[in-house]
Order: C-alpha cells, then sequence, then structure tokens
C-alpha cells in the first residue's frame, strides 16, 4: 500500500492511499444512514486505528511513517465520554440484524464502570496565573454537585480567578479516584479526601523580585495580587498526571470552530457544516507549514475550511516546529507548597482527638480554612 508523499514549505504530510480509500468506502457501505455514513467514513479515512464504535474489526490501520499519532485526537465510545464532549457522533447508531454485516459489534448501552464520576463534567483549564508563555491545558473538575449546601467551599471551587489567594488556583489530583481538580475546595465538596490529594507545584517568574525569597504562601500573594504584583505562576502537574496525554485538552478560543473562516470551501454540505457545529470536541490538527498548525475543534471544522476535504486533509505530517516554554524551571523557582507530616499527624491536624474525618459525608456542617507554613498547606475543619 502506498500513501502520498506531499511536501509543501519544508513540511512533509502523509494523505490516504488508493487502497486505503477503497477500503474505507466499502467497510461503510452498509450503513444506511448518509449523515452517518459520512461521519464515519472521514475518520476511518483521515482518523485510522481508532475505535469506531462498531467492533474491532471495523477499522482501518495506517503504518505510520513520520510521526506515531494521527493528526486527530480518538473520539470515544464510551458512556463517560461526555465528561470531555468527545463521544463519537454516531456512537448510538443501530440497524436491524438483516442490514448489519456480521463482523459489526455494537458497543453496550450501559457502561460497565460504575464510578461516580461518569458523568461530572471536565473542563480545560490552563494551571496559570499572568503567565504570558506557552501552558499546556487539562482536563479537570471545576464545580461541586448539586447535593454540596457548603456555600463557602461551593464559592472558592466555583469562583473566578479574581481573587487574592494563589490557593484558589492551585490544582490538586487524587491518588485514589485519579482525579484533578482546579483547586482544594473543589476536591473536598466532590468527596475527596485530603489525604489522597497531591497540590500541583507552583513554578513562580518575576520580572523584578528575586523569586528565590518567596518561601511562604503570604509572600507569594503579596508577589501575584499585591499593589506591585510582579510574579507570574505557572503549576506543574505531578509526574503521572505529565505522561497522561488523554487528560491534555484545549481551550475553546484555540480551536477553530466554525466552517469557512478560511474562505476556501468549495462545496457546500449541511451535514458537515453540522458536524462542525455539534458539541463534539475532538480536535484535528491541519499542517499549513512546517512552523505552522490550525487547530480545529473536530475534523468536520476542518473540512469545511479547506477547498475539497478528499484530497487537502492529510493522516500526519512531521512535527511542527515549536517555540514554546516547556521548561519553566530554568528561569524559575519552584515551590513545592506541600505537607510534610505523616498520616497521623495530619489527622491530629484535621480532627479534633477521637474524631475521624469522613469526605464521604459532603454534608458535614464545616469550614474549611488552611494551616501553613512555608512548604505545608493543609486543611483544618473547625
Amino acid at each position: 500500500m502506498l500513501n502520498a508523499l506531499f511536501v509543501r514549505n519544508e513540511l512533509v504530510s502523509i494523505k490516504p492511499s488508493t487502497e486505503e480509500r477503497a477500503r474505507a468506502e466499502v467497510l461503510t457501505s452498509w450503513i444506511q444512514n448518509d449523515s452517518v455514513q459520512m461521519y464515519v467514513y472521514s475518520h476511518m479515512l483521515l482518523c485510522p486505528n481508532q475505535d469506531l464504535c462498531f467492533g474491532d474489526l471495523f477499522r482501518q490501520d495506517h503504518q505510520y511513517i513520520l510521526r506515531n499519532q494521527t493528526q486527530c485526537s480518538s473520539c470515544s465510545c464510551n458512556e463517560d465520554c461526555v465528561r470531555k464532549r468527545n463521544c463519537c457522533p454516531w456512537r448510538s447508531y443501530r440497524q436491524d440484524p438483516p442490514s448489519t454485516p456480521v463482523f459489526i459489534t455494537y458497543p453496550a448501552q450501559t457502561s460497565s464502570n460504575t464510578s461516580r464520576f461518569n458523568k461530572v463534567p471536565l473542563n480545560c483549564r490552563k494551571p496559570s496565573y499572568r503567565f504570558q508563555g506557552f501552558v499546556k491545558g487539562y482536563f479537570m473538575i471545576t464545580s461541586c454537585p448539586h447535593p454540596y449546601t457548603e456555600l463557602d467551599i461551593i464559592r472558592r471551587c466555583q469562583g473566578s480567578q479574581n481573587n487574592d489567594d494563589f490557593r484558589l488556583l492551585q490544582p490538586v489530583t487524587s491518588s485514589i479516584t485519579n482525579e484533578t481538580y482546579k483547586n482544594l475546595d473543589c476536591a473536598l465538596c466532590n468527596g475527596e479526601s485530603p489525604l489522597s490529594l497531591t497540590p500541583w507545584k507552583a513554578s513562580i517568574s518575576s520580572s523584578d523580585l528575586d523569586v528565590f525569597q518567596i518561601d511562604s504562601a503570604e509572600k507569594l500573594n503579596q508577589c501575584l495580587f499585591g499593589n506591585l504584583a510582579s510574579c507570574s505562576v505557572v503549576f506543574l502537574p505531578p509526574s503521572q498526571i505529565q505522561k497522561n496525554e488523554r487528560i491534555e485538552c484545549l481551550m475553546d478560543r484555540e480551536m477553530t470552530n466554525q466552517c469557512n473562516v478560511s474562505h476556501q470551501w468549495r462545496n457546500y454540505d449541511s451535514d458537515i457544516e453540522k458536524g462542525c457545529l455539534m458539541d463534539f470536541v475532538d480536535p484535528y490538527a491541519f499542517c499549513i507549514t512546517q512552523s505552522y498548525i490550525q487547530t480545529y475543534k473536530n475534523l468536520f471544522c476542518a473540512m469545511c475550511n479547506v477547498g475539497n476535504w478528499t484530497n487537502d486533509l492529510m493522516i500526519e505530517c512531521t512535527d511542527p516546529l515549536h517555540v514554546g516554554n516547556d521548561n519553566l524551571i530554568s528561569f524559575s523557582v519552584l515551590l513545592d507548597f506541600r505537607e510534610t507530616y505523616n498520616k497521623k499527624e495530619i489527622q491530629t491536624k484535621l480532627c479534633p482527638e477521637q474524631q475521624v474525618f469522613d469526605p464521604l459525608q459532603v454534608s458535614l456542617p464545616f469550614n474549611s480554612t488552611y494551616l501553613e507554613s512555608p512548604h505545608l498547606i493543609l486543611i483544618r475543619l473547625t
């Protein structure tokens, strides 16, 4: 099988081969709904090697040449896909058995995963404040569940970034549930135990201040929010998060989410436009030159911003030249405001003697305040 290799301004891209196009047409020919057929065909052609919700035998295999990933993200067939808004649009499509090929298997309509987070929405956030360089976005829980009633914690969890406490900006990750939260208060109102939470480290930079003098939460707040604020902060995820690309994300403003913004779309197609406008976030990266990539909200938005999508879009391209700040520690100070006490000492500070903190009792009548030292952030229940 030969793939067409294109070179433009030193950009090398791979487009679907004749054989891949023919195979995608054959594999999707049984789909009776024209809109669904087009949606599935385009993903099989341009986003190969992924689950397309019709079983293991229904996929397009592609041998990557330039890099080990497609230009697409992977839409999801799982029940919890609503969290990231990346459900494959045809996920629930069914046909009667007589019209369904024997190699097709439909996913179960109910989820075998009974996690309480299955329908808790995730939002994409950049863990930074006043920082002007490149920062990755991460999926986080940013709200409290409806049954929760502690208004002060809800306010601190769901409030805007216009505040004077860096801890409201500092994400935390649970070692038990693997969920990441916008801040400590969001974790508490979602039933997480403080003992399971890892705060993200703060990487501080300043234009006119010796950042090595910042050795407490008070000094950091003054540098970030004071009258002469001169600091910026980027919060760095724990190592288990850094290795998990599935929780990385793009902000809505970083993606094109409308048709024909390029003014190049030649043949209007209502199904493609509908696909672009639906609440379906599955970014597609269109390589323009080696130094510039245009990112679209989903494949359909890319399809309606080129002249002829079947000829113009690629499966893969060379890695772009990227100028960013991935190594923040080289010019900033890394502050680790994490507890240094053992669990017994933490438990003593969390609750009075002979009492045990139960994070599952989300309606506990308590107010949460912080105990702090230069390298310590704890919670005190009063």
